[in-house]
């Protein structure tokens, strides 16, 4: 269904034009119409299928400037500056104004930001709390209630938060909640939310996207750095995100893959504010290629055409392979992920397969010769767009000259190992880390009990020697 369809301005029509937006997604489909009618929406789907645009162009479509009228949730800081840039996309074709109040930002400027009456607030629970006792936001006149990945809002532990915004809210307003997934806790916030919500399902239980082509790759621990170096060069210049299981481990990962010529930057929770979204502004620029990422930023990371899902580490939940691998393959866009795992991690996998309904393709590790290929192939390209180019009129004469001197193949051959490059460098140790094993009595998953003890060392990167 086109968006020209739905009861909206032609404004905002021209503005989702003007931002190649035309087709709704499912989740848009079903929800905006219900939420233009005023109904109190509960929707699941999972990352990526253009759920924010589901609950904000409704929102936008009915703003009045002067008032607060919408206040979004959302779990981590980097959500909720991915919810106000899409919003931001919209001030041009109609009459609003959005801010964003999350922690690790000056207060005196989001006293200014209340003070100027955004109809949208997007925030963060802790930091909106802080401002709803300091008596600095009102929100008398909030139309809108809006809980954005609530099941991710409830596992780290919001709920308590939840429970005393709602306090602050006016009884009569329109709530909607959207999770990826839903379980009885995301529910009794439903039902303490809502009043007689439609229930919109385009995504049952743990699927993820048909049009990320899954793939898992067997290997040793040690061994994971040499074959995570072989996967980037075969795909090499194209945007990815490599996933470790720990703050540690993205560091050491990053700081080994700078080392080899890799460039890369590691993004997780120890990080402040101004620095993660630096990071994901360079990285949005094309700065690098690879970043490096935590579960905790798995959910705030929003950019385009990304490729490629490593994980270096395989998650101890089921649910954050999700959201993992749901960051390429965005709407509609094809991406891959790979999965790195261990012998004893398969069992992990067949949980991962059963409950994501996905088919998880387990490839040969990539050799040296493989790499090879790539390297020449992309030496072919090189020379080849050189000469459709054209321009090279002024090496016409030295080329006639070493054609008349030399070999013709092993010229050309020369020629391709010059424009071929690989990485160069020992490579260094990381940190082990434990096996995910399926959560049972007694055994809880990362649980490192009769595993190795030089596995349990925590060291600093060294030289093999």
């Amino acid at each position: 269904m086109k968006f020209n369809k739905l009861e909206i301005t032609e404004k905002l029509l021209l503005g989702l034009e003007k931002l190649e937006y035309y087709e709704m997604t499912d989740i848009q489909e079903k929800a905006i119409p219900e939420i233009l009618k005023g109904k109190d929406v509960v929707g699941q789907a999972q990352t990526g299928t253009g759920k924010t645009l589901a609950f904000l162009l409704p929102i936008i479509q009915n703003a009045k400037k002067g008032k607060i009228e919408c206040l979004i949730l959302a779990p981590t800081r980097e959500l909720v500056v991915q919810i106000k840039d899409e919003a931001k996309k919209f001030q041009k074709y109609s009459d609003f104004k959005v801010g964003e109040i999350i922690g690790g930002e000056s207060y005196s400027k989001q006293f200014e930001l209340i003070r100027s009456k955004p109809n949208i607030i997007c925030g963060t629970p802790g930091r909106i709390i802080d401002h709803l006792e300091k008596g600095k936001l009102k929100l008398d006149d909030l139309k809108y209630f809006v809980i954005d990945e609530a099941d991710e809002m409830l596992k780290v532990g919001f709920k308590d938060e939840i429970d005393k915004i709602i306090e602050f809210l006016p009884k009569k307003r329109q709530s909607l909640l959207f999770s990826a997934t839903m379980n009885p806790n995301v529910k009794k916030i439903a039902d303490k939310i809502m009043s007689s919500p439609i229930n919109i399902a385009v995504s049952k239980g743990l699927a993820t996207t048909k049009n990320i082509e899954q793939y898992a790759i067997i290997v040793k621990e040690r061994e994971k750095l040499k074959i995570l170096t072989r996967v980037l060069d075969i795909r090499r210049g194209e945007s990815a995100i490599v996933f470790g299981r720990t703050k540690k481990r993205a560091d050491e990962l990053s700081l080994a893959l700078n080392e080899l010529g890799y460039p890369t930057r590691a993004l997780h929770g120890d990080l402040i504010q101004r620095q993660r979204l630096q990071i994901l502004r360079e990285f949005k620029a094309g700065s690098f290629d690879v970043l490096i990422a935590t579960d905790v930023a798995a959910r705030g990371i929003d950019v385009n055409n990304i490729k490629y899902i490593f994980n270096f580490d395989l998650p101890q939940e089921v649910e954050y392979y999700v959201h993992r691998i749901g960051r390429c393959g965005r709407a509609g866009k094809p991406g891959t992920s790979i999965s790195f795992l261990r012998d004893v991690e398969m069992p992990h996998l067949e949980k991962i397969r059963k409950e994501t309904h996905s088919k998880i393709e387990i490839i040969p590790q990539p050799t040296k010769e493989d790499v090879e290929l790539a390297n020449i192939n992309i030496a072919v390209d090189k020379i080849l767009d050189k000469y459709e180019a054209g321009g090279n009129e002024n090496f016409f004469k030295s080329a006639k000259q070493l054609l008349q001197k030399y070999d013709d193949v092993k010229l050309l051959a020369a020629a391709l190992s010059n424009h071929s490059s690989s990485k160069k460098g020992q490579l260094p140790t990381l940190t082990g880390e434990p096996p995910v094993r399926i959560k049972s009595k007694g055994n809880h998953y990362g649980d490192r009990k009769g595993h190795n003890s030089k596995n349990n060392r925590r060291t600093r990167i060294r030289r093999r020697r």
